[in-house]
């Protein structure tokens, strides 16, 4: 396939528009979730002041609900309780997990040490399916 300069150039112009375009979306759209958040906190604050648990308008109903979190361990001693009560309920396996972007990111840091070894075959146990995925980069 043959393509000329000014044909790449359109096509790069083309991908800045649209990543110009991504942005301004972007930035409209976190505008939009912060007057969203703003008015439910209002609404939600009215419903408290009045004694209400929902409202029914012509455009739906509007209810208070709550939902409950938790944080997961933070410090290493409350990791290991907390894995221990996992395991004592035979759920560990079950509940345990890891973050991709923390897996990705051990994955390449294990990759890296690998090469400096000299060890082009990198084999971390239970880790399959590496796939590596050409991205474009632009930059201005």
């Amino acid at each position: 396939m043959s393509v000329s300069v000014s044909d790449l150039n359109d096509k790069a112009k083309h991908i800045k528009e649209l990543r110009d375009k991504e942005t301004e979306l972007s930035n409209l759209k976190k505008v939009a979730t912060t007057q969203l958040e703003e008015a439910e906190r209002e609404f939600l604050e009215i419903l408290t002041a009045e004694g209400m648990d929902s409202f029914r308008s012509p455009v739906g109903l509007l209810s208070i609900t709550h939902r409950t979190s938790v944080q997961t361990p933070k410090t290493p001693e409350d990791k290991a309780k907390f894995f221990a009560h996992l395991k004592a309920q035979g759920l560990y396996d079950q509940m345990v997990s890891v973050n991709s972007q923390t897996l990705n990111s051990y994955y390449k840091d294990q990759l890296e040490q690998a090469k400096k070894r000299g060890d082009a075959d990198l084999e971390i146990p239970g880790i399959s399916g590496v796939t590596i995925t050409p991205n474009l980069s632009f930059r201005k």
